[in-house]
């Protein structure tokens, strides 16, 4: 079978500006481009001369579907838990505002099989000691239930502060060996985010928050391999399409070249991801027509969970919400394919552009 491209002239990076100067008819090319604030200018397009030769990226297959279900009255919380799992919700944010006793989890978990969904909980401001104690109940609820441990999958959304240092590395080898398939440390990079013009402080400040996380646990005797097996990244996405994909597959290079450095081998780096408040706008639809493309780019730049934030805040907002990655993953098949971005030597120039202005900074 003959090359089907040898049957085509190859077009040179100047062949194209010639052709695109043509068709201007006079504008300046300059207003094709972005000029960025720390990325600096962004071209229109970018060829194979530009994009370094790479390899794809190890991520995570499948991106989780979640779901917010904050906690003021547990029977009212778990109609909405169970609505959102009943409809295909399979890693539910669950919010609590106070320390739930035993009760609470009875009426909160009521119907929902905990150890067929991953669970993610968040309470803002808790300490370790706080997590300590909703960890304890949350393991004393499941015995009762009869449960394996072993089959619970989930998160707590908690990043230590210097005073919970000395009792997480005491109890975190504990944690692990009672919940084995939980992540107990997320790096929250959702306040950093400033939109595409700061990217790269973005990046930069997420990146130093995981390091910090791994010299003082290390120090305090805990293994760099533990500490990334118990951890996980916490971020928000904006509605730059391009440039949110290659934030996210910079991120996963960078944090493996973090943990190469301490001698640990990452096969993939998990993600969870929202959307920025600042990106949705007054009018709801507006904001719908939004959350298809940005769920896009958190599915191919890598995400391990999404959260679409609903454009009404009733059930009919959140069946669209969920609605939208139901159709990404089960019609348009996202999550087949490895790094699908990969090879596209805009997607693979902004990737590396990002990499290294980090890296430079840290």
């Amino acid at each position: 079978m003959s090359n089907l491209f040898s049957e085509f002239t190859p077009a040179t990076k100047q062949d194209w500006l010639n052709k695109i100067e043509k068709e201007l008819k006079g504008r300046p090319f300059e207003e094709l481009q972005w000029k960025l604030e720390e990325l600096g200018i962004v071209e229109p397009f970018y060829m194979a001369e530009d994009a370094k030769q790479t390899s794809p990226i190890r991520m995570p297959l499948e991106c989780k579907i979640g779901e917010t279900t904050f906690v003021e009255k547990a029977k009212e919380a778990n109609e909405n838990l169970m609505e959102g799992l009943t409809n295909g919700v399979n890693a539910p944010g669950i919010h609590f505002s106070r320390n739930p006793q035993l009760k609470t989890w009875e009426a909160l978990f009521n119907g929902v099989q905990a150890d067929w969904v991953e669970t993610h909980f968040y309470w803002k401001n808790a300490s370790w000691k706080d997590w300590n104690s909703i960890l304890q109940e949350f393991q004393n609820y499941n015995l009762s239930k009869e449960k394996s441990l072993a089959d619970i999958n989930g998160a707590i959304h908690f990043q230590p502060k210097k005073e919970d240092y000395p009792t997480l590395a005491t109890d975190l080898k504990k944690w692990e060996t009672i919940f084995p398939f939980f992540k107990f440390i997320t790096i929250d990079g959702k306040s950093d985010w400033k939109g595409k013009a700061q990217v790269i402080s973005e990046l930069t400040a997420i990146i130093k928050k995981g390091i910090d996380v791994l010299d003082n646990l290390t120090e305090a005797g805990i293994d760099a391999k533990t500490v990334a097996d118990n951890l996980q990244f916490s971020i928000n996405i904006g509605t730059s399409y391009f440039i949110e994909i290659a934030k996210m597959r910079a991120l996963h290079l960078l944090w493996a070249n973090v943990l190469k450095a301490y001698k640990v081998e990452v096969e993939t780096v998990k993600i969870d991801v929202g959307f920025a408040p600042q990106t949705q706008a007054e009018n709801p639809n507006t904001n719908m027509i939004k959350a298809t493309t940005m769920a896009m780019a958190a599915h191919i730049g890598g995400a391990s969970r999404l959260t679409v934030t609903p454009s009404h805040d009733n059930a009919f907002g959140r069946r669209i919400a969920r609605n939208v990655q139901h159709l990404l993953q089960m019609e348009s098949h996202f999550g087949k394919v490895n790094d699908p971005s990969a090879g596209s030597y805009y997607i693979e120039t902004l990737t590396r552009k990002m990499v290294e202005d980090v890296w430079e900074k840290l």
